[in-house]
């Protein structure tokens, strides 16, 4: 009813169509709760300007046209918007907190929905029929997701996402560089986890392999070591990649410093060899992984923890000393 009653206001006039918005939002604010039908409505009647103003309402909690469920299923009816459309929805989405703050499982699931197009809700035969997705496909959604996350602190949840789903030049490609470079000790830390619940996978004998999850993600796909190999390749033999390490090791230019412990490195290289076909379309580089130096990142820093722990006393016996020395005033 009340996508109606805007479709035809909508129709006739922009200026009432935007009064009437707004004013049956105060009214029924939880029917636009990640209700398509009328964001795509507002997306289409609205300029630059207008759509300034929503976002300035959303910042002030005046509006809120999103919430975290099922967020995914939104995003993948987006991508048989048009450009402008999708732009300005995801300049809309952006500006809600929940998107900033709770992020990891968020974008998780719309990742994998956006890298997985098997797992879409709309269906391949209305994906075929559109002509904005089989123009843009995927491309200004995950230009957006990597626009929110490169101003995060990558989570295993993420990663894991990442390189459970084939190398993307313009996505996961530029995302892992970008954490490695910013987080470098946080992101190897992650991969190093994965990595060993991924060969702990490998190895396991037994009927419940499937089962094996890294995050929300199982890790059953026969081309998992595929993926993981491509990412490994793009971080290791990046070109500035070895800066972090040369002052304090000098070494072969031919050997590659891996920020994971020796014994993951042995049992990748393990899994590696089981594959033949893998091991020679990836054979330069799984040489030089196999030769490579063990550089863990280094523990997280002491300091902090003992300097907290030293204000915590200092304050604790300055605290004990004023009570003494009341109880002295007060026999006084």
């Amino acid at each position: 009813m009340i996508h109606e009653i805007l479709t035809h206001c909508e129709q006739d006039d922009t200026e009432t169509f935007l009064y009437l918005f707004s004013y049956i939002y105060r009214l029924y604010s939880k029917r636009f709760l990640n209700n398509i039908k009328l964001i795509r409505l507002l997306l289409h009647a609205i300029n630059h300007s207008e759509l300034e103003q929503f976002m300035c309402d959303i910042l002030k909690h005046r509006l809120q046209l999103f919430n975290s469920h099922k967020l995914y299923s939104i995003v993948d009816q987006t991508l048989l918007f048009s450009q402008n459309e999708q732009e300005d929805f995801w300049k809309l989405l952006g500006t809600h907190d929940f998107v900033q703050n709770d992020y990891e499982q968020l974008f998780t699931n719309i990742i994998e929905h956006l890298l997985d197009q098997t797992k879409s809700v709309i269906g391949e035969q209305r994906l075929a029929k559109s002509i904005n997705y089989t123009t843009c496909r995927n491309t200004i959604a995950l230009a957006n997701v990597y626009d929110i996350l490169k101003t995060k602190i990558p989570t295993y949840g993420l990663v894991c996402c990442l390189l459970a789903h084939e190398l993307t030049k313009n996505f996961s490609e530029k995302l892992c560089v970008l954490w490695h470079e910013q987080h470098h000790e946080i992101f190897w830390r992650h991969l190093e986890r994965i990595l060993q619940k991924w060969i702990q996978r490998e190895n396991d004998q037994t009927k419940q392999k499937i089962d094996y999850k890294i995050g929300t993600i199982k890790m059953a796909n026969e081309n998992g070591l595929k993926f993981i190999l491509q990412h490994l390749q793009i971080l290791l033999e990046n070109k500035n990649n070895q800066n972090d390490f040369d002052d304090r090791l000098k070494i072969d230019e031919n050997l590659i410093n891996i920020p994971l412990s020796k014994s993951t490195i042995k049992s990748l290289i393990d899994c590696i060899h089981k594959d033949e076909q893998l091991y020679k379309e990836k054979k330069s580089f799984v040489d030089r992984l196999e030769k490579g130096n063990s550089v863990l990142p280094p523990s997280l820093p002491t300091t902090t923890t003992a300097a907290v722990t030293t204000m915590m006393a200092t304050t604790t016996t300055t605290t004990t000393s004023s009570i003494k020395r009341r109880k002295l005033d007060n026999k006084s």
